[in-house]
């Protein structure tokens, strides 16, 4: 149950950061440029592939190994976790409170940081 479930969850995160994504790498044209401002970034573009690559790309693998049944599925899903928690981290360091998908997303990723600990340790 418990693996299905996280399996459910880093699919639906994976999905909503490919959404996240394309709408970021199309140029977010309903995002103010101004946020960026303080940030390294003069577009959306390059934070857009860090959110495909690295969250979604995460996500992906770690729910296609638990399928698998990979004895790497619970330390790629603790990574997954590390890694949206870490994304969201920095967004909020560099542009603020924005939006409340920003704290959804950070529950969603002590979620999957704690039910990957729960997993049974492969053997």
């Amino acid at each position: 149950m418990l693996r299905t479930g996280l399996i459910v969850l880093q699919l639906f995160i994976g999905a909503l950061a490919v959404g996240g994504a394309v709408y970021a790498l199309s140029g977010a044209p309903n995002v103010p440029r101004e946020w960026l401002r303080d940030t390294p970034f003069r577009s959306y573009r390059v934070p857009g592939m860090v959110l495909l690559v690295m969250v979604a790309g995460s996500m992906f693998t770690a729910a296609g190994l638990l399928i698998a049944g990979s004895g790497a599925a619970r330390l790629v899903s603790l990574e997954a976790g590390v890694i949206l928690l870490g994304w969201i981290g920095v967004q909020v360091s560099l542009i603020g409170f924005r939006h409340w998908l920003q704290p959804v997303m950070g529950v969603l990723g002590a979620v999957v940081v704690v039910a990957s600990f729960l997993l049974p340790a492969p053997g």
